[in-house]
């Protein structure tokens, strides 16, 4: 069965209306998204990764394929089908030469290409370029370029999957930093390296947290909550750790001889409310 699917908008370069899946070869429900397809063809964009209720789905892009049937060929799903009447139209290999190479070549700015790997967590040279192809791009500058013009999305790519799962793990949802898993791996880790005295262990919370949420509401509760914890999480030096671990609760590793320094900040650390009429109150 025919699947129509039109993408209005990508982040990188802003308004795009391209129309899928209407071209001579499509994607039938049969797709689970395995990015043979994506390997296979050898035109970028040609095939476009897209992320539908938290599934992969690869569709073609009929006015970039160039109709050579390389993803009928590689697909083991018999995922991908072509319009009736067209059964010679992959036989004449000098047209889909021709056609290959009347294809667009695509561009992408250096500044851009960084701002995705970053996006996809691959700050060093080595991560970004991995090149290990389960994505569908035979290279991860590859992939940038994909994502870029909307024919891939980040999170078909496997490195940066297990980056967020394990940034979620040790991450406060909250309140976007640490949490008790973080900070206990924090915690062991000085304890293994036998630097654990050169830390001083605290707790605290925010006076009164409960009647902020009673007097101003549940939303401004959060947004104080989050202010907080990032103002907190800002101070601490790259070796310290502050972390959430429930209500208005927080722990923190800290080094001893800025201990002092700590508790200063936090009793002048200012808690600003803006109550029902949206004024602000400290």
């Amino acid at each position: 069965m025919s699947v129509g699917l039109h993408v209005y908008h990508n982040s990188y370069i802003g308004v795009t209306k391209v129309r899928l899946n209407e071209g001579l070869i499509y994607t039938n429900d049969r797709c689970i998204g395995c990015n043979r397809c994506l390997s296979a063809c050898p035109v970028i964009g040609a095939n476009q990764a897209q992320l539908l209720e938290g599934k992969n789905r690869i569709y073609v892009d009929g006015e970039r394929c160039i109709q050579c049937g390389q993803c009928l060929v590689t697909c083991r799903r018999e995922a991908r089908e072509y319009r009736e009447g067209n059964e010679n139209f992959f036989a004449d290999e000098a047209q889909v030469l021709e056609r290959q190479a009347k294809s667009v070549p695509l561009e992408l700015p250096e500044e851009e290409r960084q701002r995705i790997f970053a996006d996809m967590h691959k700050v060093t040279l080595a991560s970004q370029s991995i090149d290990c192809n389960a994505c569908g791009m035979d290279t991860c500058a590859k992939m940038a370029l994909a994502i870029y013009h909307g024919f891939n999305v980040k999170e078909n790519c496997v490195c940066y999957t297990k980056d967020e799962y394990q940034r979620m793990l040790l991450t406060d949802r909250a309140s976007g930093i640490a949490n008790v898993n973080a900070y206990t791996h924090f915690v062991q880790e000085r304890l293994d390296a036998g630097t654990a005295a050169e830390y001083v262990a605290t707790n605290f919370n925010i006076k009164n947290f409960k009647l902020v949420n009673q007097l101003y509401g549940s939303d401004e509760g959060d947004r104080v909550l989050v202010k907080f914890a990032r103002q907190v999480d800002e101070w601490m030096a790259a070796d310290e750790m502050v972390a959430r671990v429930g209500e208005d609760t927080f722990v923190a590793m800290v080094r001893r001889e800025r201990m002092t320094a700590f508790t200063d900040f936090l009793a002048a650390l200012p808690i600003e409310l803006t109550n029902r009429d949206g004024m602000t109150e400290e």
